[in-house]
């Protein structure tokens, strides 16, 4: 940062003074931690199961193409469940993260959004596998006629799509948020 430039607003997931927040600290009970952990676990084998079936089928299916959306979208929760899977069974073995379980008002308001977060992940990475899929889709479109047909690997590529959007889509978001926020800040602080 320059001397005498205006620091550019920190992104919302830091918006509270850094001591005011505990990033190591997670408001869950055992009961919570183990109900997380049989939702990923039933996600990962639901979606490797439907991606399965989606190779298995895919070389006969009347259209593919939406055959093989589905594989992806399905890799995506799979790869959203390996992603938090691995989070919470590390805060659980290591010390660097505190689990907190008081009954009061405020402690469960955090454990409900401690909860929320975990279950919402793989939504984020289906919808951030959505769009990854609709670019790459309208790329094709733009430059070629529209009743391109998809080969017979298309389905591994939207696989392997699917699940790296599932699996980084937490870290995309969260990069994303500090860019925007920072050009935001450029454009209105006149820094452009």
């Amino acid at each position: 940062m320059v001397v005498g430039e205006t620091p550019l607003p920190r992104p919302m997931s830091d918006a509270a003074e850094p001591d005011a927040r505990d990033f190591k600290r997670l408001h869950l009970s055992h009961g919570n931690v183990w109900f997380i952990f049989v939702v990923y676990v039933a996600l990962l084998l639901g979606g490797v199961s439907l991606a399965a079936y989606g190779i298995m089928t895919f070389d006969t299916a009347s259209h593919p193409e939406p055959l093989a959306l589905l594989s992806g979208l399905a890799m995506s929760l799979s790869g959203s469940a390996v992603f938090y899977i691995r989070k919470l069974y590390r805060a659980c073995i290591n010390d660097t993260y505190t689990f907190a379980v008081s009954g009061a008002g405020g402690d469960r308001i955090k454990r409900t959004g401690t909860i929320v977060f975990f279950l919402s992940r793989p939504l984020f990475g289906v919808g951030f596998s959505i769009l990854l899929y609709s670019l790459w889709r309208l790329s094709i479109t733009a430059t070629e006629t529209p009743d391109v047909q998809p080969g017979p690997g298309f389905i591994y590529f939207a696989i392997a799509l699917g699940f790296l959007s599932g699996f980084l889509a937490g870290r995309v978001l969260t990069i994303l948020e500090g860019y925007g926020t920072r050009r935001i800040g450029s454009i209105f602080g006149g820094d452009a």
